[in-house]
């Protein structure tokens, strides 16, 4: 009976070093849009938008490839709340024509100075406030 006892203490013991590892691996997911959680990165798409964040723009664009369906909307409404644009983006498009309005956003935030546009960005979604120049070069903040 003892021998049996030992063995479930030992795998209650395994179970919990596992459970353990696996929470330390989703707490140190990293934060913001392209972090590797999906509730981290729609909560960080949500944010975004809220505070206009211009900073989130070419990590915005990189979800919009998405296959989630909902964070691709609202990847896409976040984009339009800051930029003012969609780039004739639909979410529900076929991949073929998503993939065309990705590289329309590409082109278009290229063109706007956004930074890192098309290549997934380095900021992860932070807010920053809407006052940011949106990585845009030194000289045109203003300029849309």
């Amino acid at each position: 009976m003892i021998g049996r006892r030992s063995k479930l203490a030992a795998l209650g013991l395994t179970g919990a070093m596992i459970l353990s590892a696996a929470a330390g691996c989703l707490a140190s997911s990293e934060p913001g849009v392209l972090s590797h959680d999906p509730a981290q990165r729609r909560d960080a798409i949500v944010e975004a938008a809220a505070a206009r964040n211009d900073l989130a723009v070419p990590d915005l664009i990189a979800r919009l490839d998405s296959q989630d369906p909902g964070e691709r909307l609202l990847a896409i409404r976040s984009l339009e709340r800051i930029t003012g644009e969609t780039c004739g983006y639909d979410y529900a498009a076929s991949v073929g024509e998503r993939q065309k309005a990705v590289l329309r956003w590409t082109d278009w935030a290229q063109t706007h100075g956004y930074a890192g546009a098309g290549s997934g960005g380095q900021t992860g979604g932070q807010s920053g406030g809407g006052g940011g120049t949106g990585g845009k070069p030194k000289g045109q903040e203003g300029a849309r």
